[in-house]
């Protein structure tokens, strides 16, 4: 049957956008146990984008199983007495414009002189950019992908690119970006180094072997403003130069 009355036609657009998933990757490995000869061992992952551009990402992993995960960067401590050890199993990534490179490193424990094997499994997804050089068509996969306006998604109350510099040996901040929500809203942000200023990196990038020293870049939130800083003193931290792209959301 032809529709006549238009006029009963509703269509329901969302007011601010979300984020835009474009790509899923899972993997188990097994990282042996380094030596305290070693220090560290660390075992590398790409996984092909095809997108001709970067693109943000986001990554959770577990190192007992499951029963716990970490994000990103975030490592499992070991707090046994005498003294703790915090840099345990680490997994780290970045992206260019055509691979998802993530690192996964296993450290000896050099305050319990001690070290072990872990099967580590990592999730990653991968997210579209504030903007992107060519219109993206996602990764296909087996996951049941849906939107329904009855959940709450995380939604973005504003976007932008701030621009980074400081010196090797300094401290330094970016201007202020003004949100006034009066309440400290959460956010995202990546690292565009003007090195490589198509690769997009974590502020708290590490990587083992290093791909030069970590950005240490930090967000500093209030109720009404986002800015990032850096401490590049510590021992040869060579500076961070770049572009911080950033995402301020409303509270879901």
């Amino acid at each position: 049957m032809a529709l006549k009355n238009f006029q009963d036609i509703f269509l329901a657009i969302p007011e601010y956008g979300i984020d835009q998933i474009i790509g899923v990757f899972t993997q188990t490995i097994t990282i042996a146990a380094p030596t305290a000869l070693q220090g560290f061992i660390t075992q590398n992952y790409t996984f092909s984008t095809g997108f001709n551009d970067s693109c943000y990402f986001q990554g959770i992993f577990t190192q007992n199983g499951g029963t716990t995960y970490n994000d990103f960067g975030a490592q499992t401590p070991n707090l046994t007495a005498p003294n703790p050890f915090f840099q345990s199993v680490d997994v780290e990534a970045y992206t260019d414009t055509s691979t998802l490179y993530v690192y996964v490193t296993n450290y000896y424990d050099v305050s319990h002189s001690t070290s072990s094997s872990y099967t580590v499994t990592f999730k990653v997804y991968l997210l579209a950019k504030n903007s992107m050089l060519y219109p993206i068509e996602p990764i296909e996969t087996n996951n049941i992908i849906i939107y329904s306006s009855e959940n709450n998604y995380q939604k973005i109350f504003d976007k932008g690119t701030i621009a980074i510099n400081v010196a090797s040996g300094a401290n330094g901040s970016t201007g202020s970006i003004t949100h006034d929500l009066g309440y400290i809203p959460k956010v995202k942000a990546f690292f565009l180094p003007s090195s490589a200023p198509t690769n997009v990196f974590a502020l708290n990038q590490v990587i083992s072997p290093a791909l030069g020293d970590a950005p240490a870049i930090y967000a500093n939130i209030t109720t009404s403003t986002l800015y990032f800083s850096s401490d590049q003193t510590y021992f040869t931290a060579p500076g961070v130069t770049g572009n911080i792209e950033w995402r301020i959301y409303y509270d879901s």
